[in-house]
């Protein structure tokens, strides 16, 4: 801009060769002199050249006048880039003798007003003068763009022909603008401006994306741009706010946006699950389709789902006949037009109990025989089981016997465990052997219930009979009702003569008892236990006083008894007297 002036300098030079004229008035050289404290220069070269800054606040002086007469100077033929109406050019005395040149109307540079020139004369003598204004920054700068919104696909790097600007500076000198450009926080680094210089004034300036932009992380930036003057001691500044949308492109399969990870259902019975997934690309949005993917344990028949709803249904699944209690559903979501874009997931689904059942125990009859008086372990054809499909309480029983009778049966047997859950081989055995006599007929033929009841709930009970028949057993001795006998005998007692009688007992049952005696002076009937003389002259006093004998008592199953006899001999008068 320096150089237009001194250019338009030359051109007034010139005109002054043509028409400067000295007056020989009281007027000295040099004829002008800038105003104290002010920014106007005046210069002389082949006239007198002023020359100040646009935008001073009038009225202001723009020269002295080298003259200290009282004629008022005059101006006249104002010509140039305007007249005296936008110049508002006149003489001023401010002070005795101190006659000033002073502009009242404000000069603008951007109006295209840059030059004036006219002619001050006093007397017979004039001078030319001319005018410059020079340019100062005092506009601020200007951002324009044909759309206050551009579009950029998701992912793009480079130069966004979409988003284009414009930089003026009315005061001529665009270089020197200051451009800064704000995306807001977190936002630093994605963008930045590249700018082309088209002339004094523009300059063309176009967005470029540094990094991929992600639509569904952020699919809208608001971006500001502020171009600054340097040159000003005012800030002068513009900003520009631009809408940058980011356009979705198809990258991203589908979320999951209803997905249960676990879900709980009772055996036997349907259930659904809903599940949903929107397309990962927001700003397309394509319709999403299901599919089941896969499903574990061979249950792949129990599950479906619809298709373009996503309700999964489950069909009804007998828990205790497959003993599962969980599998696992893979479910697929894809898009419709485009099932390579897809996810799965993995939904585990629980089988919750129903206490359906009741304890079952088989055999349902048992029949055995046992001995009497033996402590044993009831045995019969097959393990004895109890079986209860449900879970926890429901699976779980208590075992015990149970007699309708009188007779206290249950007493002499116990079931080991008596607890149980789900599944259980139970074993019976006695628990009071001594109650089991054979001898006893109320004990012969036993009938037991075995009864199993559920833990949680006490009307699910299951029950088998349990027949036990008992065998008498031929273990005892027989037992003398005395193992000594006493008894006193004459010595002249007769053969066949009583002397007494033994009795032996067996608590076998049906156990007979035969009697037997080693003695040549006794016998023994072998039945009753009647003892008599065997001979005559059995015993004798005076051979022997005492006699001791044995007996015995032997049962059906030869188990041997024995007792003693002890014999007093009585003396009898019946040796007659003799000489010595």
């Amino acid at each position: 801009m320096k150089h237009f002036y001194h250019n338009l300098r030359d051109v007034v030079s010139f005109i002054l060769l043509f028409s400067f004229k000295f007056s020989q008035a009281q007027w000295v050289s040099p004829f002008f002199t800038a105003p104290v404290n002010s920014s106007v220069i005046v210069t002389y070269d082949k006239g007198t050249h002023i020359e100040f800054n646009e935008e001073i606040t009038p009225p202001f002086p723009i020269a002295d006048i080298s003259y200290s007469g009282t004629e008022i100077p005059s101006i006249s033929d104002i010509q140039g880039d305007g007249t005296n109406s936008t110049l508002g050019i006149t003489t001023q005395l401010p002070s005795p003798n101190h006659w000033q040149l002073v502009v009242t109307i404000r000069q603008d540079y951007e109006s295209g007003i840059h030059l004036y020139w006219f002619t001050v004369k006093i007397g017979d003598v004039s001078n030319k003068v001319y005018l410059v204004i020079d340019n100062i920054h005092d506009n601020a700068p200007v951002i324009q763009s044909s759309s206050k919104t551009c579009v950029v696909k998701e992912n793009f790097v480079g130069i966004s022909d979409d988003c284009k600007f414009t930089l003026e500076d009315i005061d001529g000198n665009v270089s020197s603008l200051a451009v800064s450009l704000d995306a807001g926080s977190g936002n630093q680094g994605i963008f930045s401006l590249n700018t082309i210089e088209v002339s004094n004034k523009y300059s063309n300036m176009i967005l470029i994306i540094n990094r991929p932009l992600d639509y569904e992380t952020q699919d809208v930036y608001i971006i500001t741009i502020t171009a600054e003057c340097s040159l000003s001691e005012a800030l002068l500044a513009t900003s520009i706010i631009i809408i940058l949308k980011v356009e979705d492109v198809a990258d991203k399969p589908p979320q999951w946006i209803k997905l249960p990870t676990m879900f709980t259902m009772f055996e036997k019975t349907n259930a659904s699950i809903e599940v949903r997934a929107i397309d990962g690309d927001l700003g397309i949005n394509a319709n999403i389709s299901y599919s089941i993917f896969e499903v574990s344990d061979n249950l792949i028949n129990h599950v479906q789902v619809g298709k373009s709803t996503g309700i999964i249904t489950i069909l009804e699944i007998d828990r205790d006949k497959t003993g599962i209690s969980s599998f696992q559903i893979t479910v697929k979501a894809y898009e419709s037009n485009n099932s390579s874009s897809n996810i799965i997931a993995i939904i585990t689904i629980m089988l919750q109990d129903l206490d359906d059942h009741i304890p079952i125990i088989s055999p349902s009859l048992l029949n055995t025989t046992i001995q009497e008086r033996r402590p044993v372990t009831l045995m019969f054809d097959s393990p004895v089981t109890v079986v209860d499909y449900d879970l926890g309480e429901s699976g779980s029983f208590n075992i015990a016997l149970n007699s309708s009778s009188n007779t206290s049966w249950n007493d002499a047997f116990e079931v080991v465990p008596s607890y149980g859950y789900q599944s259980l081989t139970i074993t019976i055995v006695t628990k009071n052997y001594t109650l089991l006599d054979y001898r006893n007929e109320n004990w012969r033929n036993i009938t037991l219930q075995i009864i199993a009841t559920e833990v949680a709930n006490s009307s699910h009970v299951g029950k088998a009979i349990l027949n036990i028949g008992l065998e008498a057993v031929n273990d005892r001795y027989p037992q003398f009702n005395q193992q000594v006998y006493k008894v006193n005998i004459f010595e002249n007692v007769t053969k066949d003569k009583y002397v007494l009688i033994v009795a032996a007992t067996d608590e076998d049952f049906g156990d007979t008892i035969t009697y037997s005696i080693n003695s040549s002076a006794l016998k023994i009937n072998s039945s009753s236990g009647i003892i008599t003389v065997a001979e005559f002259d059995a015993f004798d006093y005076e051979r022997q006083k005492f006699v001791q004998e044995v007996v015995q008592a032997i049962d059906s199953n030869g188990h041997v008894s024995y007792a003693q006899i002890i014999i007093n001999v009585i003396d009898v008068d019946d040796t007659p007297p003799t000489l010595t």
